[in-house]
């Protein structure tokens, strides 16, 4: 998209008709490109969902009893009046989401040293040129 949009600016600085038409085709391309981008989420989405909530009622149904009791206050409510400060008890969807979302934030964190370990090793040191 970027080198499109560089390209076409180009194009029209020097205002290169036979470019600009070449240009209006392509960006017809681009933009059901960027479409076919945007809806891709969606189309997993409706996988995803369905299988999320089949597997909180079936947590829900099969640990009806589990309770965890987190020190701090997770519910909205309570992180948008910034009443987070005391005992809240938290059934199995609470703990599937909180666990979820330290998971995912240990992931990303581990990912992102991985990341920055690989790139470190691809670029050359000055004592090797």
């Amino acid at each position: 998209m970027n080198a499109f949009q560089k390209e076409y600016a180009a194009a029209m600085k020097s205002k290169d008709e036979r470019k600009l038409k070449e240009m209006e085709v392509r960006e017809k391309e681009i933009g059901a490109l960027t479409k076919d981008m945007l809806i891709l989420p969606f189309k997993a989405m409706i996988v995803i969902l369905p299988l999320f909530l089949i597997a909180m009622w079936l947590l829900e149904s099969m640990f009806s009893q589990f309770k965890i009791i987190l020190p701090i206050g997770l519910h909205l409510g309570e992180l948008l009046s910034l009443n987070v400060l005391h005992e809240s008890v938290y059934g199995v969807r609470g703990y599937f989401i909180v666990s979820s979302a330290i998971v995912s934030i240990v992931i990303e964190m581990v990912w992102s040293q991985v990341e920055k370990m690989m790139e470190k090793n691809k670029t050359p040191s000055p004592a090797a040129n």
